[in-house]
């Protein structure tokens, strides 16, 4: 995070500037322990998307938990990778896990809510024409 203060007149204001890192967000994946799975699912606008399967092999309960479809909402990339670094796989090994933890990196690193074709990707799950809901 970026910031800065200034005076403008006689009050003073501040700008924020957010730089989100993918490449830390990918380096973390790497980092997960087993039993976790990391699945490469498409390469968009030169960014890797991927999903993290935990547990494959468990038959009874499956969750899937998406983040990062607004690459201006880093919070929720955030909680998905938290939630995969500290998911206690021997208290829930009947559960399957699947998370993409960052379903429009262009997005997130140019901290903005479109993709790299300008298409808001959460109201497009029904479009064939949008990537990053096709994976």
């Amino acid at each position: 995070m970026v910031m800065c203060s200034r005076r403008l007149g006689s009050r003073p204001s501040v700008c924020v500037s957010r730089v989100n890192d993918y490449d830390q967000v990918v380096s973390r994946l790497k980092r997960l322990d087993a039993p976790c799975h990391l699945k490469t699912l498409d390469t968009i606008a030169g960014h890797p998307i991927y999903a993290v399967v935990v547990n494959p092999d468990a038959d009874r309960v499956k969750i899937w938990v998406n983040a990062g479809t607004h690459g201006d909402e880093p919070a929720g990339v955030e909680a998905a990778l938290r939630m995969l670094e500290e998911w206690d796989r021997e208290l829930y090994p009947a559960t399957q896990l699947l998370v993409t933890p960052c379903l429009n990196p262009y997005g997130y690193v140019h901290d903005q809510r479109e993709n790299a074709q300008g298409v808001d990707a959460n109201w497009a799950f029904k479009r064939d024409d949008v990537p990053e809901v096709g994976v």
